[in-house]
């Protein structure tokens, strides 16, 4: 196998985005920016332009992050459904349990089908190699790596 092409597309205060091989990670500890969410939509759009697919799309809410703001969740309801019906992308969702987070996600209407919504990194890995071949501990090193952004 060859080297992975691993790039940070996005930080913030809040969130990491991450790209790694046929992976695009966030890591989301603080509030969620337009910023974010740009990153990963234009990320998305240009690997399905380079024929990167399929593409595994792993989102952490870690324990403490707050819900977006209103404006953002309005985005997020028209996000979520656009992404799932987007052909060769697969996306995971994983929120810590506890938290506003949680309790948020758990009244969000997720599509089903190709966005998968997980209480673990590891069941959302499992999901996502499954789905898309990216092979878990590939998806785990990404988000470990995001993760180590947050800290510096």
């Amino acid at each position: 196998m060859g080297v992975l092409h691993r790039d940070v597309l996005h930080r913030d205060e809040g969130s990491v985005v991450l790209r790694h091989g046929r992976a695009v990670v966030q890591s989301r500890r603080g509030v969620l920016t337009e910023a974010a969410l740009d990153a990963v939509h234009s990320t998305l759009e240009g690997m399905r332009a380079e024929n990167a697919v399929p593409i595994a799309l792993l989102v952490v809410l870690e324990r403490d992050a707050p819900p977006p703001p209103p404006k953002l969740r309005e985005r997020m309801r028209r996000f979520l459904p656009e992404i799932a019906d987007t052909p060769d992308v697969w996306t995971a969702i994983v929120v810590a349990p506890g938290g506003m987070s949680a309790s948020l996600m758990r009244g969000a209407q997720i599509p089903t089908g190709r966005v998968h919504s997980a209480s673990t990194v590891e069941r959302a890995c499992r999901w996502l190699t499954t789905a898309t071949g990216v092979v878990a501990t590939e998806l785990r090193t990404a988000l470990d790596a995001a993760r180590a952004y947050h800290d510096r």
